[in-house]
């Protein structure tokens, strides 16, 4: 499968990159700054781009199968690269008439699940409200792009990344899972590779925990 990596050179990113390569597919990795991700890989191509500039994705998602959005700025200020960065995304794939699934990231957090104890909706609401209000705001927005851009779409939700390599996780269709825990960035890259080929998981959220 030819696979897109949009910001191939993160912590996450460079991950799921070596693992997609180790599973066969084919990647071309989308970075602001090629010289930073030196790959020798036969089935590995990068290449300059940056999504606030959707002329620089036109040639990568061509002809894209499946797209790994995982665009991000660091820190806590306001921002909407990540939004922003999501329509072009959506409206490339869409207008091109092609019929790749995009993947996208997100905090647990942006949407806390009724199931959840009162103590988790409580803490959660009052740390987004107090704290981390935009960069959520920027999360629910590059959602709401990526579900009702009309292409194929898998979102997953995490409550925390940590670095790590894979080994064991759980997951669950839908926004809840219960005794939800922080998980490894190489679990993360192996369940979004395995989701490539789970027609299952078209359209849905997933909730991944740690074990």
């Amino acid at each position: 499968m030819k696979v897109v990596v949009i910001g191939a050179a993160g912590r996450t990113g460079r991950l799921v990159v070596g693992r997609a390569l180790a599973d066969g597919h084919r990647v071309i990795a989308v970075v602001r700054h090629p010289e930073t991700m030196p790959v020798e890989h036969p089935d590995c191509v990068v290449v300059r781009g940056d999504v606030l500039k959707p002329e620089t994705l036109v040639d990568p998602l061509a002809a894209a199968e499946a797209v790994f959005y995982l665009a991000a700025e660091p820190g806590r200020a306001t921002s909407v690269t990540r939004s922003f960065g999501m329509a072009h995304v959506v409206d490339l794939v869409r207008d091109s008439g092609g019929t790749a699934r995009v993947f996208a990231v997100s905090p647990s957090a942006i949407d806390v699940s009724a199931s959840a104890s009162l103590w988790r909706r409580l803490s959660v609401r009052m740390v987004i409200d107090k704290v981390l209000r935009n960069r959520f705001l920027d999360h629910e927005r590059t959602e709401d792009e990526l579900r009702n851009g009309g292409v194929s779409w898998t979102v997953v939700r995490v409550r925390g990344l940590i670095d790590g390599p894979a080994g064991r996780y759980r997951t669950e269709v839908g926004n809840h899972i219960a005794g939800e825990r922080p998980v490894s960035r190489g679990d993360l890259a192996d369940f979004l590779v395995k989701a490539l080929t789970d027609p299952d998981l078209r359209d849905r959220v997933v909730s991944l925990s740690g074990d």
